[in-house]
């Protein structure tokens, strides 16, 4: 009897046999009353069960009215016909009257009118207005027609509709369709058995689904294209009860007596329990792992009570009419509250009391929409209610134009640029030109399936699909095929590479348990009936365990090592403490918003930041350090950012456009950017630079013009990649691909020669095996199974050993390099369980390099004699030494008995390494680093005297804007101009300009930065004249070139950057990674870190965290000739929160459309934000969305890649904009990659 109703009904005369009252058995409790005025009876009066009541008033003659006021006093009047009690007109409470005329016959409606001549407005004909009951043609407000063809028995047998597509249709005896043209054109033909029953539906391209049936007529079987059969099992009611999966996985499902499912087991086994109370509402969930969230519901069946498996309690208040008017949240007692108008909501107060307004036109559109900063965005629409322009808050309009399909044909901004979209006659998208006369051309196949995308006349992409509608294989631009083999579940079990090669997924309970990569490396994962990873084993058998609570976020990792790291978080999901191995831990704390408001470092420091009413991150309050504030435009664009260093002012340009022009905290530094019409970077224009830059037909880069020269870059086909880049100074550099697109072969030549090249063997695995220089010397490299290298090793032309290149390595079960061999130099470390290094004890010989000027000879460092090369360097290998100092004496005797010597000296010892509570290095023995509040390293002392060495100061952003370096207590002082993360310039502490830089495409393919600007740097302009730049495959600087083509400089290098010989007298700035190398400590600037090429480690943690993967000191994983690292924060494919997924709003949401909110959002192992939005998609077409931002981690094994899903809504991002980070905590969110690592 739990859900048991019983009615009373009425007995008097009047409403004999009429409901009276429904109310639950069990409780008594009624649900409705329906009650009479006894002294009108045209009035009456619906009771709800929770008190709120519907009037309805009726009045009796030729034309009826009836008047319903709801228990918002809400009153909406129906006038009918008399006769036959039609609607006539209706009248909602805001005065708004829609007028019906009908047929004489049936009262069929000929026409609908509001009055206004826009959307609702309708005329409609029959065939047979005696006997209206088939439609021959409807339009709409704006004479836009669809019209039905039919046969003797009525039935449409074709239907037109106003923008030129139609659909036909065949009917058999028994009037079922067995053949029916669909709008895109495609047909689809069914087949039924001899009862009546569909048995088959047969598609375009093979396309097909085959039914079968149970004794009841009801589907029992699907079968596919393919001839995949899914089963199901119903029970008495119809209700299915079990459903078999081609792969043998199965779904079951139980029933309570009422038909409400109570337990169903999913394809991977895990079980999910329902209860419900006496209406039948679910009151109790509980998932696979025993999570159970609970609701309570009031007595219409809405939601007051939430509470969540983390503890979150959430209750809801709802108005008379059943609107949500207020949400609680009981565990902080904050709420938000909404108010309405009839067309929708008035205003929402957010958990903080800020308000957002809406407000309606006449037709009830949204009109307005006034943010909580005050800011308003407007909009119109046409006829038929469809938006066609859009006022920004800076009263900056865009404007769309529609086909009478409502599908968007043109989009126009405030600067007069439009796109412009043509449709087939299927309806689909085939032409768009975009800004600047760009156009995309689309094909589709007999289903209406994407094949092609052809841009300004070349095909960029071509895709094909199976029977089921899989992709079978893609080509992209540069001609790459890939294709998919699927199991029989359909998930993507095989991807094969142009070469044959594949990699395979190998899936178990319907989830995935194993990769295997091209070069067969296997990692495996474990997962729990929710499907979370708890267990990650690599290629080589080591694993890292993850733990959950109740909500599914992680708890604890526990790395390879078996170190564990620990997670807590509030009842709202908030990472609330991270604590490390040791015990120290980071605390963080929100507003009722969800952001982030303070963050207490292991070293009890802390940090408070502050936003405005939307979300704008406005203050950082430091502790101990200079505080930072943003301000922003009415369109959240930052406009100024006032740090350490001094104010920053940006300005944009119109219709929410892209930044126009950016004025440094330093006299003279302002720059001005130039974009085209396709809205990419023009140019830079500053007081002392001016870069221009130009793009082919294809939007692919073509030319970066500046001060010292025309770089031109060339392609292959519609390749996106390049091949060929001419240098202002006449040099060529040179790269071929094989058929994966990877690099196997680079020249970098000038007019007299060669001056470097590589030819680059790549195995199954993608990592570089053998490089062959333009000597003839090999580099060959060799890996461990996840993908560490353990050795380098060279061999000259005559096949003799190189004894300068011989490197060997060793890990431990972290990736952290127990065992460096240097040319014979071994150096054991030992690392404590935060993977720091803690002690380093050399070992083994010493090796010296060098070079002499003269190929006779022979030279010789402490009686030991060096190898000489054919390029007249020397290596000398096996030098003994003592701890502390020692002593060497190089001497060179050339042909004639001559002899000269030189003596240096090398220090050898062990190292002891401490660190603070945050992680930073602090002391090596030999320097003391200091760090602040943002652990960004802003000093470095001798260590034992505690003489100054260098100083740095940082801007807002995270940028390092001043580099002070002593010598002997005198400082000089570089200032640094950036665009972005890129340096422009840099002056002398007077503001004096020292050198510019001119950049191209960096290893990205990108102007901007999109690789860190790793590869991009092309020119330099400094006191001694012009310098062009030469690289290897890994974006290190090896050559540089003056304006004739003359070698000013080379380098080379040890796997890890070590500079190993520099020849030459110039010194470039930039060398290893393409990153600044400070000669004073040894380290380079990354950006978000410091690398030490000695140690092949950070100093510090990544500011990312474990998102960066879990040994957070690790440089490219291991495998430095294969990867880099863009800024300092390194990729890895741990799926773990950390310090970096706390995220700060971004002081500058970027994009090309009006932002109206930006809030974030926190769910498990994701981080989402989420903002309003009028966007504007690929194909131009705008639209009102919620832009939803969601950061993920795959976990693909440590030979993959952490993967940042965004979906951004149409929104464009500038490339390569600078990136805060705050402990991980990005500060300006912007391009996709813009903040990534490690990057293969």
């Amino acid at each position: 009897m739990a859900r048991a109703i019983s009615y009373t009904y009425h007995t008097n005369r009047l409403y004999s046999g009429q409901i009276h009252e429904e109310r639950l058995l069990a409780s008594s409790q009624v649900m409705a009353r329906l009650e009479y005025d006894p002294t009108n009876h045209l009035r009456r009066t619906v009771v709800k069960a929770n008190g709120a009541t519907n009037e309805y008033l009726f009045v009796s003659g030729g034309a009826n009215t009836a008047q319903k006021t709801d228990a918002a006093g809400q009153s909406i009047r129906r006038i009918h016909f008399g006769g036959n009690g039609m609607l006539q007109a209706r009248v909602d409470p805001m005065g708004r009257t829609s007028v019906y005329t009908r047929t004489w016959h049936f009262g069929a409606v000929l026409s609908i009118s509001n009055g206004c001549g826009c959307r609702g407005d309708r005329v409609n004909a029959y065939t047979d207005n005696t006997y209206p009951f088939y439609l021959a043609s409807t339009a709409d407000a704006a004479g836009n027609t669809t019209t039905y063809q039919r046969d003797s028995a009525h039935r449409p047998t074709a239907i037109y509709y106003p923008d030129g597509t139609s659909e036909y249709f065949t009917y058999n005896t028994q009037g079922q369709v067995t053949v029916e043209t669909r709008r895109d054109g495609a047909t689809w033909t069914n087949t039924y058995d001899l009862r009546g029953r569909k048995i088959s539906t047969t598609g375009p391209g093979g396309a097909y689904t085959g039914y079968g049936y149970d004794e009841h007529d009801r589907v029992s079987s699907e079968t596919n294209a393919l001839g995949l059969v899914t089963t199901t099992e119903y029970n008495w009611e119809g209700k299915p009860t079990r459903k078999v999966y081609p792969d043998s996985t199965e779904e079951r499902w139980w029933y309570d007596r009422y038909g409400s499912v109570t337990q169903a087991v999913s394809r991977s086994g895990g079980t999910t329990v329902y209860e419900y109370d006496e209406r039948g509402n679910p009151i109790r969930v509980t998932d696979p792992v025993g999570a159970v969230t609970e609701t309570t519901y009031d007595l219409d069946g809405r939601k007051v009570l939430e509470t969540s498996p983390g503890g979150l309690v959430v209750s809801n208040t709802y108005d008379a009419v059943g609107r949500l008017i207020r949400r609680t949240y009981l565990n902080d007692s904050t709420f938000e509250t909404w108010a309405y108008v009839y067309d929708g909501v008035s205003t929402h107060t957010n958990r903080l009391g800020y308000g957002t307004t809406h407000t309606y036109d006449a037709d009830g559109h949204l009109a307005s929409v006034t943010d909580e900063r005050g800011n308003t965005t407007h909009y119109t629409y046409d006829l038929l209610g469809r938006r066609i322009s859009i006022q920004n808050p800076l009263a900056e309009i865009t404007r769309t134009t529609y086909d009478p399909s409502g599908r968007t044909t043109s989009i126009t901004d405030d600067d007069g640029l439009v796109v412009t979209n043509t449709y087939n006659a299927n309806g689909q998208l085939i032409l768009s030109v975009q800004r600047g006369g760009i156009t995309n051309e689309y094909g589709y196949d007999a289903l209406g399936r994407r094949t092609n995308v052809v841009l300004n006349g070349a095909t960029v992409s071509s895709t094909a699909y199976d029977a089921i509608g899989r992709t079978v294989w893609t080509r992209n631009a540069d001609g790459v095929v890939v294709s998919n083999a699927y199991d029989s579940a359909g998930r993507l079990h095989r991807v094969y590479m142009p070469d044959g090669t594949y990699s395979e997924n190998v899936y178990s309970n319907g989830w995935l348990w194993k990769t295997i990569d091209r070069a067969g490396r296997v990692t495996e994962y474990l997962r729990d009936t929710r499907g979370r990873v708890t267990n990650q084993t690599d290629n080589a058998g080591r694993s890292v365990i993850y733990r959950y609570d109740a909500s599914g976020r992680l708890t604890n990792l526990v790395d390879q090592a078996g170190n564990n790291t620990f997670w807590t978080y509030d009842a709202e999901g908030r990472q609330t403490r991270k604590t490390y191995a040791d015990a120290t831990h980071w605390d963080y704390a929100y507003d009722a918003a969800g952001r982030l408001i303070s963050r207490t470092d292991a070293k009890n420091q802390t940090t408070h930041y502050q936003y405005d009413a939307v979300g704008n991150l406005t203050n950082i309050n430091y502790p101990n350090d200079p505080d930072v504030s943003f301000t922003y435009d009415a369109l959240n664009r930052k406009t100024s950012m006032t740090d350490a260093i001094g104010a920053t002012t940006y300005a944009y340009s119109s219709c929410c456009g892209l930044l126009e022009s950016e004025d440094g905290p330093f006299a003279n530094d302002t720059l001005y950017f130039g974009y085209t019409d396709a809205k990419q970077l023009a140019s830079v224009t500053s007081s002392f630079l001016t870069v221009q830059y130009a793009y082919d037909d294809l939007q692919r880069l073509h030319s970066v013009v500046g001060p010292e020269g025309t770089n031109t870059y060339s392609y292959e086909g519609a390749g996106t990649v390049w091949r060929a880049l001419q240098l202002g100074n006449g040099a060529l550099v040179s790269r071929q691909y094989d058929t994966l697109m990877r690099l196997t072969n680079m020249v970098n030549s000038v007019d007299a020669g060669v001056l470097s090249s590589f030819a680059i063997t790549v195995d199954d695995a993608d990592q570089r095996t053998q490089v062959i220089r333009e000597n003839g010397t090999r580099y060959n490299y060799g890996y461990d199974p996840i993908g560490q290298l353990t050795n380098a090793a060279a061999t000259l032309p005559d096949n003799t050993p190189w004894q300068a290149y011989q490197f060997g390595y060793q890990y431990d079960a972290t990736g952290n390099p127990s065992k460096q061999d240097k040319n014979g130099l071994v150096f054991s470390n030992s690392f404590n369980h935060l993977n720091q290094n803690v002690t380093t004890v050399p070992g083994g010989t010493l090796a010296v390099l060098g070079r002499v000027n003269y190929a006779g000879g022979t030279v010789t460092v402490n009686s030991v004699q060096a190898q000489l090369s054919p390029e007249l360097i020397f290596a000398a290998i096996g030098i003994p030494f003592t701890p502390g100092t020692n002593m060497l004496n190089t001497v060179f005797a050339d042909p004639f008995g001559r002899s000269t010597n030189r003596q240096t000296t090398v220090v050898v010892s062990p190292k002891t390494y401490q660190y603070d509570a945050n992680g930073n290095l602090t002391n090596d023995g030999r320097m003391a680093y200091f760090w602040n509040d943002e652990n960004r390293l802003v000093a470095v002392r001798n260590a034992k005297t505690g003489t100054l060495i260098q100083e740095n100061r940082y801007d807002g952003l995270g940028r390092r804007r001043e580099k002070v370096e002593f010598d002997a207590g005198v400082g000089v002082t570089n200032r640094y101009i950036y665009k972005d993360w890129l340096v422009l310039a840099i002056t002398d502490g007077s503001g004096n300009v020292l050198e510019t830089y001119t950049h191209g495409a960096d290893l990205s393919g990108q102007v901007g930065g999109g690789a860190g600007g790793i590869g991009g740097i092309l020119a330099s302009t400094q006191a001694g004249g012009p310098a062009y730049y030469h690289y290897d495959f890994n974006g290190n600087i090896v050559n540089v070139s003056s304006s004739n083509q003359t070698q000013l400089a080379k380098y080379t290098y040890s796997p890890f950057g070590e500079v190993l010989l520099k020849e030459g007298d110039f010194d470039s700035r930039y060398q290893f990674s393409t990153k600044e190398y400070d000669a004073s400590t040894g380290l380079n600037y990354y950006g978000y870190r410091y690398y030490s090429p000695e140690l092949g480690r950070w100093m510090n943690r990544d500011p990312i965290g474990e998102r960066g993967g879990v040994n957070m000191y690790n440089y490219a994983e291991g495998a430095p000739v294969n990867s880099i690292d863009i800024l300092g924060l390194q990729m890895g494919p741990v799926p773990v929160p950390g310090p970096g997924d706390i995220v700060a709003p971004p002081p500058q949401p970027e994009g090309d459309c009006t932002c109206l909110a930006w809030t974030p959002f926190y769910d498990k192992d994701e981080i989402k934000s989420y903002r309003e939005v009028d966007c504007v998609d690929e194909n131009g077409n705008t639209y009102k969305a919620t832009e939803t931002t969601v950061t993920r981690i795959e976990t693909w094994g440590r030979e993959g890649v952490y993967v940042q899903e965004e979906h951004n809504m149409g929104v464009c991002r500038k490339i390569g904009q600078a990136c805060a980070i705050i402990d991980g905590h990005e500060v300006n969110t912007t391009v996709v990659g813009g903040c990534q690592g490690c990057k293969k």
